[in-house]
């Protein structure tokens, strides 16, 4: 059976155009920028739209707790995440799952990177560069506003009651960090 065409595989061009500057100047080649509410309500858009299928399909986003709290992550050093990690390294050639979760009074930002899977000094790099990946975060919201936009449409919209379970057992979301 076909997969339906979705909001993540119509904007991967112009994701990928984005990022571009950012994958030429380092050894990062995967992105992803998630946003979420407290109702469960999500978007997603990211450099490889067939990995976010296989987040939700393989039930990932069902134990996605650390994002509760505003911060960086190694995702590969979590032990809660390593069948998700092994996933993305093993059928996508992705490793190194970093992210930066950024909180604001409505919603959080979720900035995921990522790299070659043979390439170990990417995470000293992520350490040494939080202010060059912090940037290219803000730039990603100002300059995809339109598709982050488009993506949060109703009919565009996902819906995962997860996170909204999530929310009710923890704080309120801040103010942004």
């Amino acid at each position: 059976m076909l997969r339906e065409e979705t909001i993540q595989d119509i904007a991967e061009p112009d994701v990928r155009e984005i990022c571009q500057p950012l994958f030429n100047a380092t050894d990062i080649s995967y992105f992803h920028h998630g946003r979420v509410y407290k109702d469960g309500t999500a978007c997603s858009l990211n450099t490889s739209p067939r990995w976010f299928d296989c987040y939700i399909e393989e039930g990932y986003h069902q134990k996605a707790n650390y994002f509760l709290d505003a911060g960086v992550y190694l995702l590969t050093a979590m032990p809660a995440y390593a069948a998700e990690c092994a996933s993305l390294r093993s059928q996508f050639g992705v490793d190194h799952k970093f992210d930066i979760i950024v909180k604001k009074d409505t919603h959080l930002d979720i900035f995921g990177f990522g790299a070659d899977a043979h390439n170990d000094s990417i995470v000293e790099f992520y350490f040494n560069n939080l202010d060059l990946l912090k940037g290219f975060s803000e730039y990603f919201l100002d300059v995809a506003e339109p598709l982050i936009n488009k993506a949060l449409l109703p009919e565009n919209r996902l819906f995962l009651p997860e996170l909204k379970k999530n929310f009710a057992n923890a704080n309120t979301i801040e103010g942004a960090t």
